[in-house]
């Protein structure tokens, strides 16, 4: 019950103080009103792109869009926190449940994993912005809880879990795989009564899961997300040739992106407190060999190994250039059951001192986290999502006609306000980009020459891309500039500040006619840094 109560307080606080609404949400909502209007589920009426991932994040905003106004995405966001943060305090309270009955459990380590959990800035900002963060870890918790008190009888719990995660993002499968092999490593029958158990519970989540599957496959003519068929285009940063390189990028990716699970999203280590970037780079080992230093635990040991392939999960992504920071909390999530449990475990009274002092530390850093992550979001929704992106996208609405095309790479608000053809990078809802980036345009500056859009909306450090490029200063006018820099500057400096930064700048370019005269002046200026 502490749990649940602080997840709602904690859901409270942040929305109350930030209202924010995350990027990719104006993205899903946009197919959730074409739904609702009798569209289809699209991004733009009669083109048919499976340009979303999650189903949830789609089908349950278009519900609440059907029972009140569907212009209104605010109160469908609403609607849809609401039954995210019950998702995740749900999972979290069957979790609680089972970890009551286990008696190796310590009191210490009950209430260690329910501040660690509603501690976790990312966990809560993602439950409630907008994103199906809170119905990922919720059936997580759920399917953790069924491997905990033996998946060979609890089945059932397993397979709606699975079948959960396989309506809540396509990775899952990946999760599947994990809560499975720990069920193995957990095992408290047979071999033959584990696997019958495994397979009862795939049963029951193919049941559930195959008739969504189906409808996808026959309405877009294949059952792969457009969204991940996109993404795999992204082109590894740096090119990659050989097996070597490869697992060179990997282990470096891994050591950046590891301390990134236990800080808020989208910050960087050269401008975040300083406190929480030690306890965080501390923290990824410690739940790496928390097999070794946890004894002959096996809870722990199956779950720093998952830890560990979370970890190579993120550092793949980070290597393809995608390493979207809502995929996060899982790990945070696992890594906190293995500390809570380990740092609350019973010992001498030097063990116990010891870990206390290391629980203590992760919990201030986290505080930390709220102390400088409230008004970190706080500008960039205020300054950065409302006062430029979304205007961004009204003025393209009043200025472009109905059928242009945009090329950019941040679709949500932009997308959202303009209801323009979006050739967005690297092609969520644009088959086009995909194209192009797939026969030769590997680069973003490429694919939008390819593509020869009406509109080209950059960032401002994204103008250096497209330097040297005649084609491109011949052709396209710098129609606008949207600047609150020195809003951002006013707030700042404050740690995180380059979360806001990193959008407080747009340049609108806009195709000029074919007999029109070269642009008077090269767009190409000093944009700045922080």
């Amino acid at each position: 019950m502490a749990t649940v109560l602080g997840l709602v307080a904690a859901a409270t606080l942040y929305t109350t103080f930030t209202h924010n609404v995350w990027e990719d949400f104006l993205i899903t909502i946009h197919f959730s009103q074409n739904l609702v209007e009798g569209h289809g589920l699209v991004y733009f009426p009669g083109e048919r792109v499976h340009g979303f991932t999650s189903v949830i994040n789609t089908l349950l905003p278009a519900l609440f869009l059907f029972v009140g106004d569907v212009e209104n995405y605010q109160g469908a966001l609403a609607g849809y926190r609401a039954v995210s943060i019950l998702a995740l305090a749900g999972g979290l309270g069957v979790l609680g449940y089972a970890i009551y009955r286990d008696r190796s459990w310590t009191t210490v380590g009950r209430w260690l994993l329910a501040l660690f959990v509603v501690l976790d800035f990312k966990l809560i900002a993602f439950a409630s912005n907008g994103m199906e963060t809170g119905f990922l870890v919720g059936f997580l918790a759920l399917g953790l809880a069924a491997a905990l008190r033996d998946t060979s009888r609890y089945w059932l719990i397993s397979g709606l879990a699975w079948a959960g995660l396989m309506y809540t993002r396509p990775d899952s499968p990946l999760y599947i795989v994990l809560l499975a092999g720990l069920g193995i490593w957990l095992r408290r029958e047979t071999w033959r009564a584990e696997a019958a158990g495994l397979l009862k519970a795939a049963a029951v989540c193919t049941l559930l899961y195959l008739p969504w599957f189906l409808w996808v496959w026959s309405y877009y003519g294949s059952p792969v997300p457009h969204t991940i068929i996109a993404k795999s285009c992204y082109p590894t940063q740096p090119p990659l040739a050989g097996w070597a390189e490869w697992f060179n990028a990997l282990w470096d990716a891994m050591q950046t992106r590891g301390p990134m699970v236990f800080l808020p999203m989208d910050v960087r280590t050269s401008n975040w407190w300083g406190p929480a970037i030690v306890v965080a780079q501390l923290a990824v080992p410690g739940v790496l060999l928390a097999g070794w230093w946890a004894g002959k635990d096996r809870l722990i040991q199956g779950l720093s190994v998952i830890f560990g392939c979370l970890l190579l999960y993120f550092a793949f992504q980070s290597v393809r250039g995608a390493p979207f920071p809502w995929y996060l909390p899982p790990g945070m999530f696992i890594a906190g059951v293995v500390l809570a449990r380990g740092l609350g475990a019973a010992g001498s009274l030097p063990q116990r001192v010891l870990r206390g002092v290391c629980a203590l530390a992760l919990l201030s850093a986290l505080i930390g986290n709220w102390v400088y992550g409230l008004p970190m979001v706080r500008a960039q929704q205020s300054i950065v999502e409302d006062g430029n992106r979304a205007e961004v996208g009204r003025w393209l609405k009043a200025q472009a006609s109905p059928q242009d095309t945009v090329f950019l790479e941040p679709l949500g608000y932009i997308g959202y306000f303009s209801r323009l053809h979006m050739r967005d990078y690297p092609g969520l809802v644009s088959p086009p980009t995909v194209a192009a980036l797939r026969h030769g345009s590997a680069s973003f500056a490429e694919a939008a020459l390819t593509l020869q859009p009406d509109w080209i909306v950059l960032r401002g450090h994204e103008i250096s891309m497209f330097q040297n490029k005649p084609r491109f200063e011949a052709t396209y006018r710098l129609a606008a500039r949207f600047d609150v820099r020195e809003r951002v500057r006013a707030n700042g400096p404050f740690p995180g500040i380059s979360f806001p930064w990193f959008d407080a700048e747009y340049l609108v370019f806009r195709k000029q006619p074919t007999d029109a005269a070269p642009a008077p002046l090269s767009p190409f200026t000093d944009t700045g840094g922080w």
